[in-house]
């Protein structure tokens, strides 16, 4: 079975946490990505998503001059570590409903592991998403 570490991406953005939220929005334009990883000096601090985001400012919730990435980083986002194989990756996405999951191990992050790089290589992996989402109605 594969293993996370040979599927994963990273060139997934990151920021550090005093990052003004301008700064985030404007990591994710550049990237072209819908998530963008808070770290300090290379340790995993959570993960900001451009929806969340976008709905935050949209509501006046958030100043994107003077709130920083620390305050609206998720930490409680599901991880995976390197050596998990990429069943056990697709299994905890599809129980906490997410599409990506970042890589971590010791604390460090290691790069970010989406649905479709977890099947790229497997078509039965991928039939699996596909019909256990259909099940559940989730991603």
């Amino acid at each position: 079975m594969m293993k996370v570490r040979e599927t994963l991406d990273n060139g997934i953005p990151s920021v550090p946490p005093g990052a003004s939220i301008a700064e985030v929005s404007e990591e994710m334009n550049l990237s072209g990505e819908g998530v963008v990883v808070v770290c300090d000096r290379g340790k995993y601090r959570g993960l900001i998503e451009r929806r969340e985001l976008a709905t935050c400012i949209s509501k006046g919730k958030l100043n994107p001059k003077k709130a920083r990435a620390r305050s609206v980083a998720k930490r409680d986002w599901p991880l995976i570590s390197p050596g998990a194989s990429a069943w056990d990756a697709l299994k905890l996405m599809m129980r906490s409903r997410v599409e990506v999951l970042p890589v971590v191990q010791n604390g460090r992050f290691m790069g970010m592991l989406s649905l479709e790089s977890a099947t790229r290589d497997s078509p039965a992996l991928r039939a699996m998403a596909l019909i256990r989402s259909d099940r559940e109605g989730q991603v």
